[in-house]
């Protein structure tokens, strides 16, 4: 009975490791709880992510559009058949994020490009960690460099955020003119290692458990 007790148990162990890796995809998953829409704005102590309330995306699976602003063309998100367009505030410092949220932790693949969308002088491209509040600037979008590629893996623990985002690029920028296009895709997670070391403890019991099972049987004789 003990030998069966301990063959369920690790069983039960291997049952509990994660299901294979998603793929989330920024466009075919638009609107998506994965993906949050918002601002980034830098309030004196760092910077922090406001999401869009929900009157700004009330039809974001009807018309795919979320917009803020008396006008939509001030902070825009907007899904197409492949790709979603992004369009920054017209004041400095405005940014609009598309912010990934981490449904569980792990590790997380990027395949990410970024197109310059139309004829403006450029956005400014940033990232954005909720743990530390950073907002680096990574790239200028504009006529010299039109396309930004992200091609990399990163460790998140379950509901942090991290996102891209643009500004319009300076002050003498229109920001009319300056929306960016963002494709591909974000998979995960790994299991973590820890993870993987309770499947592999679970499968040398499975082992063990039925190597004590396979008992000779002597027979003498009188």
């Amino acid at each position: 009975m003990k030998k069966l007790i301990i063959a369920a148990a690790a069983i039960a162990t291997i049952a509990s490791v994660p299901a294979a890796a998603r793929t989330y995809s920024l466009a075919g998953d638009f609107g998506n709880p994965v993906f949050q829409y918002g601002t980034v704005t830098n309030g004196g102590a760092g910077n922090t992510f406001t999401t869009f309330a929900p009157s700004d995306c009330s039809d974001i699976n009807v018309s795919t559009l979320c917009y803020r602003g008396t006008d939509k063309f001030q902070v825009l998100f907007q899904r197409d058949a492949a790709n979603v367009l992004v369009h920054p505030g017209p004041e400095d410092g405005q940014n609009s994020f598309l912010m990934f949220v981490a449904p569980r932790t792990g590790t997380y693949t990027y395949d990410v490009t970024v197109n310059r969308g139309d004829s403006g002088d450029g956005v400014n491209l940033f990232t954005f960690n909720s743990l530390d509040g950073t907002k680096p600037l990574i790239a200028t979008i504009n006529a010299g460099n039109p396309t930004y590629t992200f091609q990399y893996s990163q460790f998140l623990t379950a509901g942090q955020k991290v996102g891209l985002g643009i500004d319009r690029g300076g002050p003498n920028n229109s920001y009319f003119n300056d929306s960016t296009t963002f494709s591909g895709t974000i998979s995960g997670a790994v299991p973590e290692p820890a993870t993987w070391a309770m499947m592999i403890g679970g499968i040398g019991m499975v082992g063990g458990a039925m190597r004590r099972r396979r008992v000779s049987t002597k027979v003498s004789f009188a």
